[in-house]
């Protein structure tokens, strides 16, 4: 592989991640927006967020609260 293909690679795994990072933050401010509206207690919470992490440990945002 050439220098250029690696840059192409690195810029693409940080552009992932960065992405998986602000799904996940999104997440997290769903869920803890509804706990406060619902008063979710801590266990309710985490039921939920297992609701909303798919098989493979990525978010599925199809799921609603």
């Amino acid at each position: 592989m050439n220098q250029d293909q690696e840059n192409k690679d690195v810029s693409l795994l940080e552009a992932v991640a960065l992405n998986n990072c602000v799904v996940l933050l999104l997440v997290w401010f769903v869920v803890l927006h509804e706990a406060q509206e619902h008063k979710l207690t801590l266990l309710n919470i985490r039921k939920v967020i297992r609701l909303i992490m798919c098989d493979e440990g990525t978010p599925a945002i199809k799921v609603s609260l």
